[in-house]
């Protein structure tokens, strides 16, 4: 199993095996990468670099970037995060310096589209039948729902204020949305497209969140308490706080289920976090300043 992880503060990406928990290649990508996103067949990676207006592409079998995509002739500002979608068709950039989203071509990485949004868009998930993209709005406390058929905003839900991270249940069914600026986690109903009136309370300018498999469980950063929140979706409430370490921003579960992966931006590790015992069992070394996470089991 391997991880990937974008180091911010020094323009690579770490390729983490969570077997030997080391770092085994690091890419050097474009200025301040943000967000990263890996194709269905595991085959390559997309990298928003936030600092200079480009999309990275690396081919994971050699770890070596192929392609750099400038996303400011389209428009598209501060790459911030990327999301391909589920059928790896296409590769979805969130401009968070500018109202509009990127579509990559994922066969030519020529960008074919741009959507405008309304507001400066931060991080991307997919509902599971592939219809819409959920597009956090960080400036506006809005997530944005895009119909992938049209590449158009279609409708607009308000959320808790500066919302990042965002992700969509295995269920299929809701979506977690994490509002950094009101400690808070906002619940999206997706059949009926709307807002559960109440939201749960989580750690300090929470970051992202990560669902278990089943669903059951979510797992959602916060920063300034160096924490994870584990929060029961069944009841919608968080039962316990996991210490992590230095200002936690980018989780995702490792493929096997078993265990949590989560930057830690000050400390420049990632920890790796046994998801039934809430134990962190290790913290590898990174780059500096990392910031989102990736994880996919090795299928070379």
């Amino acid at each position: 199993m391997l991880a990937y992880v974008t180091n911010n503060g020094e323009g690579t990406v770490s390729v983490v095996n969570l077997f030997s928990k080391s770092v085994i290649a690091t890419v050097p990508v474009g200025t301040a990468p943000v967000g990263i996103d890996i194709t269905p067949d595991g085959r390559y990676l997309y990298v928003a670099n936030s600092g200079d207006d480009t999309v990275s592409v690396i081919r994971t079998f050699t770890n070596t970037v192929i392609q750099t995509i400038n996303t400011a002739a389209a428009g598209v500002l501060v790459p911030y995060g990327v999301g391909v979608k589920p059928d790896g068709r296409y590769v979805y950039v969130a401009g968070n310096g500018s109202s509009n989203v990127a579509v990559i071509d994922a066969v030519s990485n020529g960008i074919v589209d741009v959507v405008a949004v309304s507001g400066a868009p931060a991080f991307i998930a997919f509902t599971q039948d592939s219809k819409y993209a959920l597009v956090t709005l960080y400036d506006v406390g809005l997530v944005s729902r895009i119909n992938l058929d049209t590449n158009l905003e279609v409708s607009t839900l308000t959320v808790g204020a500066a919302p990042l991270g965002v992700a969509v249940a295995p269920q299929g069914t809701f979506a977690y949305v994490v509002n950094s600026g009101t400690n808070n986690v906002s619940v999206v109903d997706i059949p009926t497209n709307t807002v559960a009136p109440t939201t749960i309370p989580v750690g300090t300018a929470p970051q992202h969140v990560a669902f278990n498999p089943r669903g059951s469980r979510a797992f959602v950063t916060n920063y300034v308490d160096g924490t994870v929140s584990v929060v029961d979706t069944f009841r919608s409430s968080s039962t316990v706080a996991i210490t992590v370490g230095d200002n936690p921003v980018g989780i995702d579960l490792t493929p096997d289920g078993g265990s949590l992966a989560v930057a830690l931006s000050l400390a420049n590790t990632l920890a790796i976090v046994d998801a039934i015992s809430n134990v962190v069992t290790a913290n590898i070394p990174v780059g500096l300043t990392p910031m989102i996470v990736v994880s996919r089991r090795f299928l070379r």
